[in-house]
């Protein structure tokens, strides 16, 4: 029997497009394939495809169609809001004289907006103390960027070079150093980089290549790091300083805290709404997993 909500039947489209996203982004964060999650991932698709179908459902009982010019107004906005015509029919995928096929589901989307406003209400912070304590329970959305200042010696692959004796060379001096200056000074000798490019200078996550940001950000104040390669040759660093993540004040942040507050709340309302409707919701049936 297939998956239907109130009488409604799910189409399994949705189902399976919300699947492939949700594996998509695992996939994408954590750089492996989760196929041994495949279950818990289809089953996460349904229960956001449900309960989306719930909202609209109750959306189409208390909020009246739109009329056709509120549905034009609707489309400018869109197109507005998308940078042009151009985009707004490719985010669609439609032809501009298909524009009548999508009326339908704009019409849906603004009634389902102006539900969930309804239901959300007043967003607003209550009072300054309520802010300032949302900020300190969620500090590490508001965190300075840790950073470090490194040396670097690099020797690249040559044809005329042995890559064995570069790396002796640079597992040799490694064990001879023991403090920045002494690191600064192999570096001259060595690097076959300018001497001002020697000292790296402070940089943050994203700001250097991935194989020397892992190794660096994984290094105490002071200690040099393994010999480790790249494709472009060997690399030997040293951590000079470190500047830890730290809190930014509330002051120069408070507009953001108030937009994350509204968004907080209004998922929490939002989430206890459709909790209700799934309680009293007749739900039959199931999606076929193929």
């Amino acid at each position: 029997m297939p998956l239907k909500v109130n009488g409604e039947t799910v189409n399994p489209d949705w189902v399976h497009d919300e699947f492939s996203q949700i594996k998509s982004y695992h996939e994408r964060t954590t750089h492996a394939s989760c196929c041994e999650r495949d279950n818990e991932f289809m089953s996460q698709a349904k229960e956001n495809v449900i309960r989306r179908l719930l909202i609209a459902q109750e959306a189409d009982k208390s909020v009246p169609k739109l009329s056709d010019n509120e549905i034009d107004l609707a489309i400018r906005q869109l197109k507005k809001e998308m940078g042009g015509e151009t985009q707004f029919f490719a985010h669609y995928g439609i032809l501009p004289d298909q524009e009548k096929l999508i009326r339908p589901s704009i019409d849906q989307s603004v009634r389902v907006d102006k539900h969930v406003r309804e239901i959300c209400g007043d967003l607003e912070p209550e009072n300054e103390d309520a802010l300032k304590e949302f900020y300190q329970n969620n500090l590490d959305k508001w965190m300075t960027e840790e950073s470090i200042r490194c040396l670097h010696i690099y020797r690249g692959f040559r044809s005329d070079r042995n890559r064995e004796d570069l790396y002796k060379e640079l597992t040799t001096v490694r064990l001879s150093i023991n403090e920045e200056s002494e690191f600064f000074e192999a570096a001259k000798k060595l690097t076959d980089k300018e001497h001002d490019e020697i000292d790296l200078g402070w940089f943050k996550r994203g700001d250097i290549m991935e194989e020397f940001e892992i190794i660096t950000f994984s290094m105490r104040v002071g200690e040099v790091s393994p010999v480790f390669s790249t494709h472009h040759g060997f690399h030997l660093a040293f951590v000079a300083e470190k500047k830890p993540a730290t809190p930014i004040p509330f002051d120069e942040v408070r507009e953001e805290v108030i937009s994350e507050y509204k968004i907080e709340r209004r998922e929490k309302r939002l989430h206890a709404h459709v909790d209700d409707l799934y309680k009293i919701a007749e739900i039959i049936g199931e999606i076929d997993e193929e």
